[in-house]
């Protein structure tokens, strides 16, 4: 049984040498080609290929081949050679020689070839510069003779080193690994060398290579140039039939070994790196590995690449993204590197939401004829088509594990990527940004800048301010958060993290909401949600934190200061908007004879919320009449100022009443009533700013009702003598203040003619 392989060995990559980490059975291999090299009855030379892919083990077999031999030293010499070294064709054959004759404890040379290596050396390196006057370049030439007929030529050298090797009585078993590596010109000098050169008695060579990159290589040297790759490897593979006398594959790895190997590597990593998975994050892991990488996990090495690169951005992204997305993340860019390439430059096509923030799963079989997601599985499709087979499911099964929007397209029902994750048919935006989901837009792009990007805040940082329990701190975190990230992205941020929220950290977050509220903006489309404003967002963020806190009083009193005191007038207003919307809802929770399919809080008893709902409004109006001081409401106040006015004033206790109110201002300064108009007229939100447009028939008459002629006269003196036309001229986006007047008085003159005219039964 193999034995755990150190880190260090795992992450180095290199060839076994001990037995006891044998996962594949390379050993008991090795040993039966030692046997039959050193068995052999045939006094002739033999060369046998050992085939295999890089890294499926075959410098492994021979580190075994050699420890076998090794034991033998009587009856075998082995020479491992690496041509790697020498750079021509006449160094590879002298070094080569003098290597198998060292093996068999021989001397190649004689005292007069090393002196003629000394004068090789030492002397003609001094020639050329030698001053002998004429003829000193033939004297030049006469000493190199001298040294080069002092060497024996390659017949010589061969005849030497067979005579040594049948003396010795051994086998010599010669290694040559990784030929495949070598250039062209090497190849050809390596098999000349095995099979014309060095064709000794009582000598067996032992070639390991990737036969398939090996012919390619050498057919290019024997076919024309414009050769079809078929061509080519055909005469390569010829050439290899000449060569090499026993080919012998490499016998592959067993696809569930492979994979046991490849997750006790993975264990190995995620043990180094002190990550720990839950039960469903295992499971969930070990499907999809299984499914997706099994197809093209074809060598031992590839397994030994995933763990190092687990190893390495484990720890880089620690706390930060979904550790099984990283390492089904890690695993494509292993095993499928055109898919992850594809993934990285186009996150719009596998990130987020399907449909409105949530990805829906049919629950039928039937299927989908959504044009738009048509297009969208036409995109993927592309990105899956260089993938056939059983590499094209698991791919497909891959990428449908880390993108629920790619699930939803490729799995009808609800698919096995979602087992463990979430229990439901839909995912939202929160949930995937909460387990740090790849599929989040919020953190997709930290799984592959292996870094919190600049401009966001990590995770960490994140969950660090939530636990702040010093108010003051907590807020000037959050300040600084703001200014790096947006408001608005913090307040989503916040929003993702209510679940885990505890009551004490929501009435913290409650107070920085409010304390950070100048901040929002009032323009509707400015935050996420179409038609929503940053206010919008933080109001319904604090209702959610009031769901938080488990006691009505205090929840009453944490509306009750917000209202009246705390944040902007805007958050005010709109927090109140929202809680009258919940109070409805509730009311219709209460009423409905089934149970809701989630049970949700119940903020306030309905006899709470009734006297809430009166109290809110005349909250409002008391706050904004303090803020406004001596100043108009309808200048102080603009957007709520009709409601406050023709609305809430009405249900106060306020001494005056808002007729009189407004009065008593126009009479001072009559150029008001241009603001007063305004906020008079309907409100519009268009092109990323909130305006005031046109006034309405039903608005002048409701004026005209309660305030007489008092607000006509202030209008035809600041006309003056222009003329107010049938149908006068103005902006239908944003009349101008004077136009806006001309409308009130046009509209008013016509509301006061249809009054005068008599009936037809007055007629009569």
């Amino acid at each position: 049984m193999a034995s755990t392989v150190t880190p260090d060995e795992r992450a180095a990559d290199r060839p076994l040498t001990d037995p006891l980490h044998d996962d594949f059975q390379r050993y008991a291999f090795a040993q039966r080609i030692a046997q039959t090299l050193i068995g052999r009855r045939s006094q002739e030379s033999i060369v046998v290929g050992l085939y295999g892919k890089w890294g499926e083990g075959k410098s492994t077999v021979l580190n075994f081949l050699q420890q076998t031999l090794a034991k033998q030293p009587t009856q075998a010499a082995v020479v491992t050679f690496n041509p790697w070294r020498f750079p021509d064709e006449s160094q590879l054959l002298v070094q080569f020689f003098s290597q198998l004759a060292h093996a068999i404890d021989g001397q190649l040379h004689t005292r007069g070839e090393r002196a003629a290596d000394a004068v090789k050396k030492y002397l003609a390196p001094l020639l050329p510069t030698m001053t002998y006057g004429v003829g000193e370049s033939d004297l030049g030439k006469g000493m190199q003779s001298i040294a080069d007929a002092l060497l024996p030529n390659t017949e010589e050298l061969r005849a030497r080193v067979e005579e040594m090797i049948v003396a010795s009585g051994k086998r010599v078993i010669v290694i040559i690994d990784d030929l495949d590596r070598l250039e062209k010109p090497q190849l050809q000098a390596v098999f000349r060398l095995v099979k014309l050169t060095a064709d000794f008695r009582q000598t067996a060579y032992l070639l390991a290579f990737d036969d398939e990159r090996v012919a390619g290589a050498i057919g290019e040297l024997f076919t024309p140039l414009a050769a079809k790759d078929a061509d080519v490897a055909d005469a390569g593979r010829h050439f290899l039939e000449k060569i090499i006398q026993v080919p012998l594959r490499l016998p592959r790895a067993q696809p569930d070994a492979l994979l046991q190997f490849c997750w006790n590597r993975l264990s190995d990593a995620m043990q180094d790196t002190n990550t720990h998975l839950s039960e469903n994050e295992n499971e969930r892991l070990g499907e999809v590995l299984r499914a997706a990488i099994l197809p093209r996990l074809s060598t031992p090495r590839l397994a030994v690449r995933l763990a190092n690169a687990v190893q390495f951005s484990l720890p880089l992204l620690q706390g930060e993204v979904n550790a099984v997305d990283l390492l089904l993340l890690e695993a494509m860019r292993t095993f499928y590197p055109d898919l992850y390439q594809f993934i990285a430059n186009n996150e719009h096509a596998v990130v987020g939401s399907a449909r409105g923030g949530t990805i829906y799963l049919s629950t039928g079989s039937g299927s989908n004829n959504n044009a738009g997601d048509e297009r969208h599985q036409a995109i993927l499709d592309g990105a899956l088509g260089r993938y056939q087979g059983d590499e094209r499911r698991g791919a497909t099964q891959l990428l449908s594990a880390l993108f629920p929007r790619v699930s939803r397209l490729y799995n009808r029902s609800s698919p096995f990527s979602l087992r463990g994750r979430n229990n439901r048919h839909s995912l939202t935006e929160e949930e995937l940004t909460r387990q740090q989901s790849i599929a989040a837009d919020t953190h997709f792009r930290r799984y592959f800048s292996y870094t919190v990007i600049r401009g966001d805040v990590s995770d960490t940082e994140l969950a660090a301010f939530l636990a702040q329990e010093e108010p003051a701190e907590q807020l000037r975190v959050a300040q600084a958060m703001v200014s790096q990230l947006g408001v608005g992205r913090f307040l989503q941020k916040i929003s993702y993290q209510l679940s885990s929220i505890d009551e004490a950290q929501a009435r913290r977050l409650w107070n920085v909401v409010s304390a950070i509220s100048p901040d929002l903006s009032t323009i509707r489309g400015s935050a996420i949600g179409q038609g929503s404003s940053q206010t919008d967002v933080a109001a319904k963020l604090m209702l959610n934190l009031l769901a938080r806190v488990s006691d009505a009083i205090m929840r009453r009193q944490l509306v009750q200061d917000l209202v009246q005191s705390g944040g902007t007038f805007a958050l005010a207003v709109e927090l109140v908007d929202r809680l009258r919307l919940r109070a409805r809802d509730e009311q219709r929770t209460r009423d409905e004879v089934e149970e809701p399919e989630e049970a949700s809080i119940e903020l306030f008893t309905a006899a709470e919320w009734q006297q809430l709902g009166a109290e809110m409004p005349l909250w409002l109006l008391t706050r904004a009449l303090r803020e406004a001081d001596t100043a108009p409401l309808y200048q102080t106040h603009p957007v709520e100022a009709q409601w406050l006015l023709f609305t809430v004033w009405p249900q106060s206790e306020q001494p005056l009443s808002s007729v009189q109110y407004v009065t008593r201002f126009l009479e001072q300064l009559p150029q008001d009533l241009y603001d007063f108009l305004a906020v008079c007229s309907s409100r519009l939100s268009m092109g990323g700013r909130d305006f005031f447009a046109n006034l309405t028939t039903e608005t002048v008459q409701y004026l005209k009702q309660h305030f007489g002629s008092t607000l006509y006269e202030v209008a035809k003196r600041l006309i003056g003598p222009d003329e107010v036309v049938t149908n006068p001229s103005y902006d239908p986006n944003e009349p101008t203040p004077h136009q806006r007047v001309q409308q009130f008085v046009y509209l008013y003159e016509r509301l006061s003619d249809t009054a005068q005219q008599p009936s037809s039964e007055e007629g009569e």
